[in-house]
């Protein structure tokens, strides 16, 4: 047990990502084999009548998060819930069956997770972001007492 926060580790790995995202395990997740990325998991649950795709990323570096993103980026949207700590951004689909990708990260550098969200339009991705689970990029070592 450590005394101070700030003396834990970084979460890393699935068992990480679990931690930086608690929406990212469950009965429709599936962990990907992570080549480009540190960490893959890939959940497909069901929103408003159909599949949604959430691809949660732990990132081997700040560079590689930003320009993945950078280079496919159409447009900022607002992050989900008006956080501070988190950017989104509409992002290219190759995907016929995607109307609406959005990419959503931590602001901060230090921060190596991201998740894309496929949906079919921005009503779906509206109610699929409900569902999404991200801690604050604050409690990412381990929860403040209060």
């Amino acid at each position: 047990m450590v005394e101070r926060i700030a003396d834990c580790d970084v979460p890393t790995g699935v068992e990480g990502m679990s931690w930086v995202f608690p929406s990212s395990t469950g009965s429709t997740c599936v962990i990907e084999g992570a080549v480009q990325r540190a960490a893959e998991v890939d959940c497909t649950p069901v929103v408003g009548g159909g599949a949604v795709r959430f691809h949660y990323s732990e990132w081997r570096t700040r560079p590689a998060l930003e320009g993945y993103y950078g280079g496919n980026t159409i447009s900022p949207i607002a992050a989900p819930e008006g956080r501070a700590d988190l950017v989104a951004a509409q992002v290219e689909s190759r995907d016929p069956d995607v109307g609406y990708k959005v990419a959503i990260y931590y602001a901060d550098s230090a921060g190596l997770w991201s998740v894309t969200i496929y949906a079919a339009d921005e009503a779906q991705y509206d109610a699929a972001v409900a569902a999404l689970d991200i801690r604050p990029f604050r409690e990412l070592r381990g929860k403040p007492a209060r």
